[in-house]
C-alpha cells in the first residue's frame, strides 16, 4: 500500500529587480552584464498580475549595491500591485528602510 502524503503547495513568484528606474537582470550576479528587459515596471506587473500572480517579488538594485535608492518606484508597485501582493528586497539594511516598505503595504506573510 502506498503511503499518501500531503501535496505540495507550488507558488511561482514573479520577480521585478529595478535599477535606474528599469526592470532589469543582472547576468550571473553581475552589475557590468545587465540586460533590460523595460522601462516601465508598472507595465511589466500589470502582465505578471494579469498572467495569475498573487505575489511579486521587487528588488531594488540601487540600494542593494549602495548606488541611491529606487524605493519612490518600489512604493509605486505596491500601491498598484493589488490583488497581488508584493514583498521587497535589495539594501534593506535599517530598521527605518524597513518601516518604509512595510508602512507602503509590502510584506510577507506565510
Amino acid at each position: 500500500m502506498a503511503a499518501s502524503r500531503p501535496e505540495a503547495a507550488f507558488e511561482l513568484l514573479p520577480a521585478i529587480d529595478i535599477r535606474a528606474g528599469r526592470v532589469v537582470r543582472l547576468r550571473g550576479g553581475d552589475f557590468e552584464r545587465e540586460v533590460v528587459h523595460g522601462t516601465e515596471p508598472r507595465g511589466i506587473a500589470e502582465r505578471f498580475r494579469a498572467a495569475g500572480a498573487t505575489w511579486l517579488h521587487v528588488v531594488d538594485l540601487d540600494r542593494a549595491r549602495g548606488d541611491g535608492s529606487q524605493a519612490g518606484v518600489l512604493r509605486s508597485l505596491v500601491a498598484a500591485a493589488p490583488p497581488m501582493r508584493c514583498q521587497v528586497a535589495g539594501g534593506l539594511r535599517t530598521e527605518a528602510a524597513v518601516e518604509s516598505m512595510l508602512g507602503c503595504g509590502a510584506g510577507r506573510r506565510l
